[in-house]
């Protein structure tokens, strides 16, 4: 996406007809990695193979949210199987090192935690917490005492705070690693999907009731890693 607002490229999902994506993510060799709700997959662009758009590991049921940890895995949550995946994707598309936790309540959303974990966010009213070893170490639902509506969409930021868009209730909500819960956005939003955030401190959020994404500034500063180019005063 160009400054103005423009797409700078548009890539077409299409592998001799149409399917639909879900959610995307880009792999750490920088590809474009998507869900395909249409067939049930999971499919990563290639501009020169044919088709574009190569089919990653078989057919699951319904994959909704993927993501990629901090050890280079993809993450994929399996809305009706009630799983998240994880595995590891070689240079000719091949799938190994695939681990899973299941049991979940239909999984929408997947995120990595700074941590080395990762957060899993279920339509049935809660975000569980996974250590990068794939073991259960809680929920926010449990940890902060919140109830959730329907949460959906869910990221982390560089500091290690989780943020949830709730569907159900039309808002944000940040859950800072100590302290309590934070409503960062309580109005303006009809059907709040997924969210991401930026290191400038600006949260992305699609709504699907308003058919747009909206960008909304939840940090006064932005966050500088240390031995980051930014924070030796590139970027006052």
């Amino acid at each position: 996406m160009a400054a103005n607002g423009k797409p700078s490229q548009v890539i077409h999902c299409s592998d001799g007809g149409l399917f639909l994506p879900d959610c995307v993510t880009v792999t750490r060799s920088g590809s474009v990695a998507v869900t395909d709700l249409t067939d049930g997959l999971v499919r990563i662009y290639n501009q020169n193979s044919q088709p574009s758009w190569v089919k990653v590991g078989g057919k699951r049921t319904s994959p909704t949210g993927i993501a990629v940890d901090s050890s280079g895995r993809i993450l994929v949550a399996d809305y009706a199987a009630g799983v998240v995946q994880a595995f590891h994707v070689d240079g000719a598309y091949r799938i190994h090192g695939v681990r899973q936790v299941s049991g979940l309540q239909g999984p929408v959303h997947v995120c990595p935690t700074t941590d080395g974990g990762f957060a899993v966010s279920e339509e049935c009213g809660d975000v569980k917490l996974f250590k990068g070893s794939m073991k259960l170490s809680g929920s926010l639902s449990q940890k902060y005492q919140h109830t959730f509506g329907n949460p959906t969409g869910v990221c982390a930021d560089p500091e290690g705070n989780i943020l949830v868009a709730d569907e159900q209730r039309r808002d944000v909500t940040l859950f800072p690693p100590n302290g309590s819960p934070i409503c960062i956005v309580s109005g303006g939003l009809l059907r709040p999907a997924g969210v991401t955030c930026s290191p400038f401190g600006h949260l992305y959020v699609a709504d699907s009731g308003d058919n747009c994404v909206k960008v909304f500034k939840y940090r006064a500063r932005p966050y500088y890693a240390s031995g980051s180019p930014r924070g030796s005063g590139e970027f006052p």
